[in-house]
């Protein structure tokens, strides 16, 4: 495993997607509402998964699929895992506040 570099945005990542998933769930909880708890949990996930591989911005955009493989922790499979789960979560949740309305 390469060490934890670009700290600070692997941090910011994780405090953006926590707070706002947090925040989201919280309400949700709340309110009873399925539909506002799902796109939280699926924003704690993309702050997961963006602090395992952040998006670096210290390179040229040519090059910035690649810079980011370079910095990222865990496995693969794992972070593919975070994003499709995250993903579902916040289409799920879609569907569930806006058509089924719960």
């Amino acid at each position: 495993m390469p060490p934890i570099s670009h700290l600070v945005t692997r941090t910011l990542w994780l405090i953006f997607g926590m707070g706002v998933g947090l925040y989201s769930v919280m309400e949700g909880v709340h309110a009873h509402q399925v539909g506002i708890t799902l796109p939280g949990i699926g924003m704690m996930l993309f702050g997961i998964a963006w602090f395992m591989q952040p998006v670096v911005l210290d390179k040229p955009v040519s090059t910035l699929t690649a810079s980011s493989q370079e910095v990222a922790i865990g496995p693969a499979g794992l972070r593919r895992i975070l994003t499709l789960g995250a993903f579902g979560c916040l289409a799920i949740g879609m569907v569930a506040r806006y058509v089924i309305h719960i």
